[in-house]
């Protein structure tokens, strides 16, 4: 009988140890998902920053689009005075 307390002794030893081990793994999957979490957050925050770096590049190319626009009017009106002989002669134009 003492055998057989001592081999159900080392059988809850082992039971102790298993369920142990069962705790690790349970806590390392655990960690997985929130290691899984962490990387998607990261690449939705990669993804916003590059939103925003298209989109500062977007208003950027507005603004030169505006500028441009700007400079087409600026030279349409030139044009325009050419033509009318204001400021200068039409052979500024050849």
């Amino acid at each position: 009988m003492v055998r057989h307390g001592v081999a159900l002794a080392e059988a809850m030893r082992h039971g102790m140890a298993l369920a142990e081990m069962v705790r690790h793994d349970a806590a390392l999957a655990e960690g997985l998902r929130h290691g899984v979490a962490l990387t998607k957050v990261m690449r939705h925050d990669v993804a916003w920053a590059e939103a925003v770096r298209h989109g500062m590049a977007l208003a950027e190319m507005m603004r030169h689009g505006v500028a441009f626009a700007e400079a087409v009017r600026h030279g349409v009106a030139w044009a325009e005075a050419g033509r009318h002989g204001g400021f200068m002669s039409n052979d500024c134009f050849l």
